[in-house]
């Protein structure tokens, strides 16, 4: 199903599949598939987009948001008016600013945060960047954070570092892009006070071919970080991770093996993906 090492994620009450919906019909070549009742998935215009059902426990915001291309002024206008029917929320409104003709940054009604600009696709066909703000105590280790994803992931490279020329932010990042495994992602931080920081409501997946990759990422991940359940774990700068097998998915959309495989891993930090296929196969 996947066609990216990492895909970004984020929870949901229990409407996962609603939003997975809605979020297809702004965008042209997007497809949405329910992989079990916690699991959904979407590719929108060759972005891949997980949604999870996680309860209330957690809420996505705008630490983790979605950077995204529209390519003319009608698509830009419905995708704001879209994403804002239900309960969403303006952060900042859709008008013209210094680095945008047409931008606006939102939230739809499940707290997923959405950074919408009227621009040219470039040569990658890239229109959907995952995108990280360090707020609070991170606030200052945006350099710091891109540095080590870029040094510790394969593929990887800083494209820019664009910074801030305000006094009270001046030299902090306003706006980096780096590659991780060659996908494009978005780092910058905010040093006002923000009522928000990062959390599991917004994560990155990262889909593992074997146990020693697994093991690499997670050690990478948590040796400064933090060591969840079922192969969440969060770095040193509190950013959540899900380092797994990259057929979890598959097995889980099986119905006479998912409960064995979910009955497996739920006693698990880290995976062990041995243990996961013979119980899948038991």
């Amino acid at each position: 199903m996947s066609i990216h090492k990492i895909v970004p994620c984020f929870w949901y009450e229990n409407q996962a599949l609603d939003a997975m919906k809605l979020y297809t019909s702004l965008f042209p070549n997007s497809t949405f598939k329910e992989i079990n009742g916690f699991l959904s998935h979407c590719t929108l215009d060759g972005c891949e987009l997980w949604g999870i059902n996680g309860g209330p426990m957690f809420r996505p915001n705008p630490t983790f948001s979605l950077y995204t291309i529209c390519t003319s002024i009608k698509e830009i206008d419905s995708a704001y008016n879209t994403l804002l029917e239900g309960g969403g929320k303006v952060m900042m409104h859709l008008d013209k600013y210094d680095w945008s003709e047409r931008y606006a940054w939102i939230e739809d009604r499940w707290g997923v945060s959405w950074q919408l600009t009227l621009e040219k696709i470039d040569h990658t066909g890239r229109r959907i960047t995952p995108t990280l703000m360090y707020v609070g105590d991170q606030f200052g280790r945006a350099e710091e954070a891109i540095q080590f994803l870029v040094l510790n992931f394969p593929e990887s490279k800083i494209h820019f570092l664009q910074r801030y020329e305000d006094e009270a932010q001046k030299g902090k990042i306003a706006h980096g892009q780096f590659d991780l495994f060659g996908q494009r992602f978005v780092g910058q931080e905010s040093g006002y006070m923000q009522s928000f920081s990062f959390s599991e409501g917004g994560s990155l997946v990262i889909l593992c071919k074997d146990q020693e990759e697994i093991d690499h990422f997670w050690n990478l991940l948590t040796k400064e970080g933090q060591e969840g359940h079922c192969g969440w774990c969060k770095d040193q700068f509190g950013f959540s991770w899900q380092v797994i097998p990259e057929n979890l998915h598959e097995l889980m959309a099986d119905p006479v093996k998912s409960s064995k495989v979910a009955a497996c891993f739920r006693t698990m930090k880290k995976m062990d993906y041995n243990q996961i296929l013979s119980a899948a196969n038991s």
